[in-house]
């Protein structure tokens, strides 16, 4: 764990690791999504210092500080959170999904976990901010969301809300969680699809294609069906990052 946070950016109040940002640019930068960044780092540190594994809580306040610094507070913006920071310069403009992989539903939620873990209301409170700021956004022009699947789709940001609502019990992740379900039913149109559903693709990458995998296919859908009818914890999803 030492070796790994020797590799980190780090001052006196923040802490933060780079990543590739960009393919084709080969360009570094700061990830913050829970598929590919910094959320998902916080997420393992929070699962170390549960599990006492080091002295791990002076990094992760650093770490949860180096976000909440990059929180945009301006209702201008759809989202509280750019997908990453540009080494060249910051890309603050830049308005993020809803979802799992990226956006503010992940990194809101990993915050959320964060207060639970560490006792912290005042980053409850402020991750519920973030969360609720990211609930009221649901036609697909604000939540950039065109598919059913769990990775950037309807499914995985339904099952995100019911975690939330299941942790806080406020109305408010429990309607989205239906709303979001519901629009994942919606998707299953295609004749030709597994259980009428097909992963979205862009035509330069064949077009939509029927998929029976976790991330994007039927598997994450049926799971996440299955969980939101049944009494039993979703444990499945901490290969998410999510439990």
């Amino acid at each position: 764990m030492n070796d790994y946070i020797d590799k980190s950016i780090e001052d006196n109040k923040h802490i933060c690791w780079s990543s590739l940002i960009g393919i084709e640019t080969k360009e570094n930068g700061f990830n913050l999504s829970l598929s590919h960044g910094n959320a998902s780092i916080l997420y393992m540190l929070l699962k170390c210092y549960w599990y006492k594994f080091g002295d791990l809580k002076k990094v992760i306040y650093k770490l949860i500080n180096f976000f909440l610094s990059h929180e945009r507070t301006d209702e201008g913006f759809l989202s509280s959170f750019p997908n990453y920071l540009s080494l060249s310069k910051e890309d603050d403009t830049i308005e993020s999904r809803i979802g799992w992989c990226y956006g503010d539903l992940g990194i809101g939620y990993i915050l959320l976990l964060a207060s639970k873990t560490l006792d912290d209301d005042y980053l409850y409170q402020r991750a519920l901010k973030i969360l609720l700021k990211a609930s009221r956004r649901r036609v697909s022009n604000d939540t950039f969301i065109i598919d059913a699947g769990f990775c950037h789709g309807s499914i995985g940001t339904a099952h995100i809300y019911n975690r939330i609502y299941q942790t806080t019990k406020m109305q408010e992740f429990k309607e989205a969680s239906f709303y979001f379900y519901n629009e994942a039913l919606q998707y299953s149109v295609h004749l030709d699809g597994f259980a009428g559903y097909k992963a979205w693709k862009s035509d330069k990458f064949g077009g939509p294609e029927g998929s029976m995998a976790l991330l994007q296919g039927i598997s994450g859908i049926g799971l996440s069906l299955i969980s939101a009818v049944s009494g039993i914890e979703p444990k499945w999803d901490k290969f998410f990052c999510l439990s």
